[in-house]
This record gives structure tokens, sequence and C-alpha cells, in this order.
């Protein structure tokens, strides 16, 4: 499987950066949910990805939907590798 070390998607985390791992870093290819998907009624508990996301395989969110990160080290292997 390929690796996030050699992936496009793959961010290594910068000094400064908010919640990061030394040696970390992010995935951009992980949208926000807020960002692909709308609520929906009568709860607005249950999301649903919009039409233009819907062959998205995975996205992050928090309690707070302020941000999100999915933070992982450069040999996590992923099926949404990207040639960089």
């Amino acid at each position: 499987m390929e690796r996030c070390k050699t992936c496009s998607n793959w961010e290594p985390a910068k000094k400064g950066d908010y919640s990061v791992i030394h040696n970390g870093g992010v995935c951009r290819a992980a949208r926000q949910i807020w960002e692909v998907a709308e609520p929906q009624e009568p709860d607005y508990d249950n999301m649903e990805l919009l039409p233009e996301h819907a062959g998205l395989l995975c996205m992050v969110a928090d309690g707070s939907q302020y941000a999100a990160t999915l933070i992982t080290m450069p040999d996590f292997g992923c099926v949404m590798h990207k040639k960089s």
C-alpha cells in the first residue's frame, strides 16, 4: 500500500502549525464534513454528502465545527494515495 510520505495530498507539518505531531503531517484529501455535506431534516443530526462530493471516501469533523484535521505519520497507508 502506498504511504502518506509519497502522496500529493499529504503536507508535512511545519514548525508553528496547530495540532500536529513531530514528523507527522496533514491529509488534505480528508475534507471537513461541513464543506462536503449538508444536514438532513428533521433533526439535522444526519448529514448527506453533496452530489459533487459523492465519491469522497473520508472526512473529518469535530464537535465545534470550527476545524478538524486528519493527522497522519509518513508511513500511514491509504487507498486514496495520489502520486506526488
